[in-house]
């Protein structure tokens, strides 16, 4: 879905999106939301594995909004006062991170695709 929510200068489609960090869905968010709601469902949501993939998928979450995060900011504000001194191409681009609402898109969408797989 990033290249269809990514902005671009031009009328085109940015594919090249689906590889780059951050953006909107969360593909972390989605992926362990996917695999637990999926546990959830098919082993019960008291089971052990379930239990794990949910504090995993939590970290994984926390991470993305919180730390990645951060790095972005530090990664822009790095850029900024390396522009013109020194070569800065050994940083990443400036969204590393995610947002609240890009993590919890990407949970929702995570959950919605568990559901149809495990359940239809």
């Amino acid at each position: 879905m990033k290249p269809f929510t990514a902005r671009s200068e031009s009328d085109r489609i940015p594919w090249w999106r689906i590889t780059q960090s951050g953006g909107m869905p969360s593909s972390h968010s989605a992926v362990v939301a996917a695999l637990t709601a999926s546990l959830g469902l098919e082993l019960g949501w008291a089971s052990p594995a379930f239990q794990v993939a949910a504090v995993l998928g939590g970290i994984v979450i926390y991470d993305a909004i919180t730390l990645r995060r951060v790095v972005g900011e530090h990664t822009r504000v790095l850029k900024e006062r390396l522009q013109g001194v020194a070569d800065d191409s050994f940083l990443w681009e400036n969204g590393v991170g995610h947002t609240p609402l890009e993590a919890s898109v990407g949970l929702l969408l995570g959950v919605l695709c568990a559901v149809l797989v495990v359940r239809v």
